[in-house]
């Protein structure tokens, strides 16, 4: 009996140093694993945020009232599909229409007394014209019977002189001498009251195209005061129609309505409310906020990034793939600004459309787990020694 013991005995000894040997080697070989997954391995480090949101490549349009009004009419639906031109928002512009339809009716009569008035210059400026030629025409024909008269006086008056000449030789009588002498007295005075005759008919002339003239600028400034009028009514009737056309918003470009003001006929608006705003048409890009020491120097164009919409979780939905595309150097209100390309191809189940919050977190490198574990000592050393100095 105590031989067989014996023996049992040996070989569970013998069992066990393997067993040992097999769970050492074991052991061993994780560790080697292990230690090469620490040192030759690489995991990706992301900066990530919450504070982002899906937004269209264009910026948004916001929408004011441009004039203080009464509501009349508002068609306003949030996420209504809008074209450019689309009636918005109606104000009541009754006054402003009544005033312009009495601009309007000052233009007509005025109008038919602007045509009289120029048929009137016309028929004068063509006066003028033709009582010049007829004049023109009766001051040669003075001239000209001027110009007889003279020289039938100085003939009278060559008689005479030869007469006075005969007479004195005694070889006519006084009495022919005489008449000779009354002959060229009465030529002289013939051609004097031509020669007045043509003076008269050019003073004539004168004084009817001044007259005509005077007409003619009473008419011209008839017609200019007149002009004036229409020219101020034509103003006042393009103002009164800017300024209906300003209680009439419309949309200035195509898209869909958001952020919608809840406006009701009877209210009132004032200048500057905000009306509603209209989201463009375009590419999503997702707009990220970062800390900057989590952003700058560290995250750069071209890294990837994975998305995931707040609301849809991502263990359901999975989380969809972008881009870093823009990395704004400029710290405003303690945040850098990351715009980043969403990757739509992927048929996510997600109903992605302008506005929905979204957490981001980018890839900026890959480091092996050994350099991640020191770095985290690091921080957590230098986090310790600091606590000493803020206590």
């Amino acid at each position: 009996m105590s031989v067989h013991f014996s023996r049992s005995m040996r070989r569970l000894e013998a069992d066990g140093s393997r067993r040992s040997f097999l769970l050492l080697a074991i052991f061993l070989v994780l560790i080697g694993l292990w230690t090469t997954w620490l040192f030759r391995a690489r995991v990706s480090v992301y900066a990530s945020t919450g504070l982002a949101r899906l937004e269209v490549s264009q910026e948004n349009h916001p929408v004011d009232a441009p004039v203080l009004g009464r509501v009349t009419a508002a068609h306003l639906v949030a996420g209504q599909r809008v074209k450019a031109g689309d009636l918005l928002l109606e104000l009541d512009a009754n006054p402003e229409r009544l005033e312009r339809s009495q601009a309007i009716a000052k233009l007509a009569p005025s109008g038919e007394q602007l045509r009289s008035l120029q048929d009137e210059l016309t028929a004068q400026q063509r006066a003028i014209a033709v009582e010049r030629r007829s004049a023109e025409a009766a001051h040669a024909e003075a001239l000209a019977k001027a110009q007889e008269a003279s020289a039938a006086a100085d003939l009278a008056a060559e008689e005479a002189r030869r007469l006075s000449n005969l007479q004195q030789r005694g070889l006519v009588s006084e009495l022919d001498a005489l008449r000779g002498r009354k002959q060229a007295e009465e030529r002289q005075s013939q051609a004097n009251a031509a020669e007045a005759a043509a003076e008269r008919v050019t003073r004539d002339l004168a004084a009817k195209e001044q007259d005509r003239l005077g007409q003619i600028a009473r008419l011209k400034n008839e017609i200019a005061e007149i002009e004036g009028g229409r020219t101020e009514a034509m103003a006042a009737s393009e103002r009164l129609e800017y300024q209906i056309d300003q209680r009439q918003v419309r949309a200035p470009i195509d898209g869909t309505l958001a952020e919608v003001a809840p406006l009701k006929v009877g209210g009132m608006v004032q200048a500057g409310d905000r009306v509603c705003t209209i989201v463009p048409d375009g590419t999503l890009k997702v707009v990220a906020l970062f800390r900057p020491a989590v952003a700058l120097g560290r995250i750069h164009n071209g890294q990837s990034a994975r998305i995931r919409l707040e609301g849809f979780p991502w263990t359901q939905y999975g989380s969809a793939a972008a881009i870093v595309t823009n990395v704004s150097g400029e710290v405003r209100d303690g945040q850098v600004r990351v715009d980043l390309a969403l990757n739509t191809s992927s048929g996510s189940p997600v109903p992605l459309q302008h506005g929905l919050p979204a957490e981001v977190q980018v890839e900026i490198e890959h480091i092996s787990p050994i350099a991640l574990v020191l770095r985290s000592v690091g921080e957590q050393l230098r986090v310790n020694a600091a606590s000493p100095d803020l206590r």
